[in-house]
């Protein structure tokens, strides 16, 4: 998690600010994401490294919503979605 942390925060270019809490009932200490079964039995691969997907990401962001320092993110145009609380 500070790994992607931490290249938010080089899209970005702010640094987060991150609370540590105790680890919660079910958490996972280590986990090792693997492709290689999509690769086999679908011919999945991915297109996109995890740093430019989070680029295109920001930058749909941006488009998408509205933000203020002291407000929540606004949608620009009117449609459904779930937000995230981000701030750029």
């Amino acid at each position: 998690m500070n790994d992607l942390i931490g290249m938010m925060e080089n899209v970005i270019g702010k640094e987060a600010k991150v609370k540590y809490i105790e680890k919660q009932k079910g958490d996972v200490k280590d986990t090792l994401a693997d492709v290689s079964k999509a690769r086999k039995e679908l011919g999945w691969m991915p297109k996109v490294k995890i740093e430019e997907g989070l680029k295109r990401f920001t930058k749909w962001c941006k488009n998408t919503f509205s933000f203020s320092q002291k407000e929540k993110p606004v949608l620009k145009e009117k449609r459904l979605v779930s937000l995230v609380k981000l701030s750029f």
